[in-house]
């Protein structure tokens, strides 16, 4: 993503345009939505048995509350990164904060698990992205990627925030070597149905996507 894409981005933030209210409730929401049965309370917990601490990177953290939460419930057995192009509102939300465009900014190695959720499509240039992404798990870990790709309502899908044909090829063309960087990488088109209000009254908006998972062996 450019710097004339980061800063649009970041005044949208700013302006309160774009949602930064992430939960972990809502983080289990997109899992579940993108057929993984298990909770990330259960993932951490799983890392858990072979690790004393687990690294969670949580790409486009917004207000970090998803991260918060976990911190919470595991404590000093969990360490959270999050990263994002302005600071939560409360800074102890996360234990390290990366503010930045994502493309400039160093991420952190050995990350356990890797989450992105909300922000891939805001920010392009996804052959770069994800292997950057792999490259940073650390042995045993996963990535969750949730690519936002499309979306539908009540008419023909178009393309959202920095994405299009050439980024949804780019996509494909990782998939199809199967591994970066000692990562396997699943790829997987997924639409996802959502109630929304037009004119008084409710309709079904679709939005159409990737889901994006990365696993490096122990």
């Amino acid at each position: 993503m450019v710097q004339s894409h980061a800063q649009k981005y970041r005044e949208k933030y700013e302006q309160g345009v774009i949602r930064r209210d992430h939960t972990l409730s809502l983080y289990n929401q997109f899992l579940e939505n993108l057929g993984e049965k298990q909770t990330l309370e259960d993932l951490v917990a799983r890392i858990l048995v072979r690790k004393k601490t687990v690294r969670i990177l949580d790409v486009g953290c917004g207000n970090g509350n998803a991260l918060a939460e976990l911190k919470q419930l595991f404590g000093e057995k969990v360490y959270t990164l999050g990263i994002d192009l302005i600071p939560p509102d409360t800074k102890e939300n996360v234990d390290e904060f990366l503010e930045g465009d994502i493309h400039e900014v160093p991420i952190p190695h050995e990350c356990d698990l890797i989450l992105s959720f909300r922000a891939l499509h805001e920010m392009g240039n996804l052959s770069k992205l994800i292997p950057k992404l792999a490259r940073s798990l650390a042995h045993g870990g996963r990535a969750y990627l949730w690519i936002r790709m499309r979306e539908a309502n009540e008419g023909t899908p178009v393309f959202v925030g920095e994405m299009n044909k050439d980024e949804e090829n780019a996509l494909h063309a990782l998939a199809d070597n199967r591994e970066i960087h000692g990562s396997m990488m699943l790829l997987q088109s997924v639409e996802i149905p959502i109630p929304v209000t037009y004119e008084s009254q409710p309709r079904k908006s679709v939005i159409g996507g990737y889901v994006v998972l990365l696993h490096r062996s122990i």
